[in-house]
């Protein structure tokens, strides 16, 4: 019995320093299969938080420089000017509003595919260079795409006719010589919002001006106006440049789907839907842009989706970017 202790206690010896081993060279191969290499002209990995369309990028320029840290973009508005802030993990502003271009030799570090769609508006910060696309402090100007979300009918097609030169309802009114002029307009946090008609069996109530706004009155939509960021429906306004209601009309030549009879302009609300006309045209303070549809071509069904989409500024206190480089 004694010499079959002594035979075993080696033998587990062995077997726990095998184990050991195992463990230690588990733990170094796991280290080193989760090292991250980074080359010069990787980008770093970024995570926005907000509701800005602006893309930024953090193109490795010099590795040896590279900390390991995380960094965080922001925005302020300091004596009514609005400026950009990098801080570093220790919150030291690293970098503000920089317009300074990195030297030649940095340019080199990018293929050509990435100096086609960068645009570098700064020096090297820690191994880096931070470059940004579509970065906007002022409010959209015009709608920056639209599209058809849901179509499942080859007979019908939304013909989408823009915007007017003007833009906003309160921007055209300050063009013809109507008294009272709009209390106020929408910001550009209303204005940035993307819009979605969507076509429904029961539509929807909006406010109806004809071209002189001389008749106010409320008008039946085949659609819903929806703010997508929102995920909410909102009031609308319908107005005539020529012609009078109603809009729309059964297609004889498809059953179940519906064509437009005139051009009208729909006026979004940045408010909660609830289907009861305004009073006048000059109070509301949330009417936005002035969107086409046109008659021609136009035929639409039940269950179709249009969106008008419009670039996203940036908000200081709204929008952060956090830059990892580990």
């Amino acid at each position: 019995m004694k010499k079959l202790q002594f035979l075993l206690i080696p033998l587990l010896i062995f077997i726990s320093c095998e184990g050991l081993a195992d463990m230690i060279f588990s733990e170094a191969g796991e280290e080193e299969a989760e090292e991250i290499h980074i080359f010069v002209g990787d980008t770093l990995a970024i995570t926005h938080t907000g509701q800005s369309d602006a893309l930024f990028d953090a193109i490795v320029a010099d590795t040896s420089q590279i900390t390991g840290e995380s960094y965080t973009l922001s925005f302020d508005v300091v004596d009514s000017v609005t400026y950009w802030f990098l801080q570093n993990a220790a919150s030291d502003v690293l970098a503000t509003n920089m317009i300074f271009s990195a030297t030649e030799e940095y340019y080199a570090t990018l293929d050509s595919q990435q100096l086609q769609f960068y645009h570098i508006t700064n020096t090297i910060t820690d191994g880096f260079i931070l470059s940004a696309r579509n970065a906007t402090f002022d409010p959209p100007m015009t709608y920056s795409s639209a599209e058809v979300v849901v179509d499942d009918f080859n007979s019908t097609a939304v013909v989408f006719g823009g915007l007017p030169r003007f833009g906003t309802w309160a921007a055209f009114l300050e063009t013809t010589p109507l008294e009272p002029q709009p209390a106020g307009r929408p910001g550009s946090e209303s204005l940035q919002l993307d819009i979605e008609f969507r076509f429904t069996d029961n539509g929807s109530v909006a406010t109806y001006f004809n071209n002189t706004v001389s008749l106010i009155d409320t008008i039946l939509l085949p659609f819903e106006v929806w703010s997508i960021e929102e995920e909410k429906q909102i009031n609308a306004v319908v107005y005539m440049a020529a012609g009078s209601k109603p809009v729309y009309e059964a297609d004889p030549d498809f059953a179940g789907s519906y064509n437009f009879t005139k051009n009208f302009y729909v006026i979004p609300v940045y408010e909660d839907y609830t289907g009861v006309g305004m009073a006048d045209y000059y109070s509301n303070t949330q009417m936005g842009w002035m969107l086409k549809f046109d008659r021609t071509n136009t035929s639409f069904e039940s269950g179709n989706i249009f969106r008008v989409n419009f670039i996203n500024p940036l908000f200081p206190g709204v929008d952060t970017y956090t830059i990892d480089s580990f």
